[in-house]
């Protein structure tokens, strides 16, 4: 629903019948996750809402402008799901020109929370932080490669976690870009803070 040509609220509801048999050593599961282990059925039910305001010159190549989110989602199990959890993701990412529009700075913060008993797939992925890992379209995990320890950190230990917390700086050097800005190249650099 739009607000504002810039903003908009989402509202969502999903239901789910998940029958899967996971093999624990693939994905690294705790004991909370043993319904999947031994294979058996359960459902979900879940609500969400979402709000977004969104001001980007460009949403592929953003010169200038800000983009805030932040959407919670509930579990329910009132309503005949198997799972009874919350779940809340924020972000904030602010572009800067820094010299006309082909030198640009770009902040991007970002986190989120899981409480209560979600299954694993609703926890969050290290791929959801890492841009070392594939990132998860449509919460379906696409690669099971874990990610490259830079750093000799635990990164791989627990690929899914409660918490998130991400922060980031980019800097962008536009090399070229058609008139219509169908497309263009750009070279950056990037620094995170899992």
């Amino acid at each position: 629903v739009a607000i504002t040509r810039l903003s908009s609220v989402v509202f969502d509801a999903r239901v789910e019948d998940v029958d899967a048999e996971i093999d624990p050593r693939t994905l690294m599961l705790g004991p909370r996750d043993a319904r999947f282990l031994r294979g058996e059925r359960s459902q979900l039910v879940t609500l969400a809402v979402g709000y977004e305001r969104d001001t980007r010159s460009d949403p592929i190549l953003s010169y200038d402008g800000l983009r805030v989110r932040a959407t919670g989602e509930l579990g329910l199990a009132a309503l005949g799901g198997d799972y009874s959890y919350a779940r809340f993701r924020v972000g904030y990412e602010h572009w800067y020109p820094v010299a006309g529009r082909d030198h640009v700075l770009s902040l991007h913060v970002s986190g989120g929370w899981v409480l209560g008993e979600a299954p694993f797939f609703e926890r969050w992925f290290v791929g959801d932080a890492s841009t070392l890992v594939s990132p998860r379209p449509l919460d379906l995990v696409l690669s099971t490669l874990p990610s490259r320890n830079l750093i000799d950190t635990s990164i791989n230990s627990r690929p899914y976690g409660d918490l998130l917390a991400v922060a980031a700086i980019e800097y962008t050097y536009s090399l070229f870009e058609n008139k219509r800005r169908d497309y263009g190249g750009v070279v950056f650099v990037r620094g995170v803070l899992l």
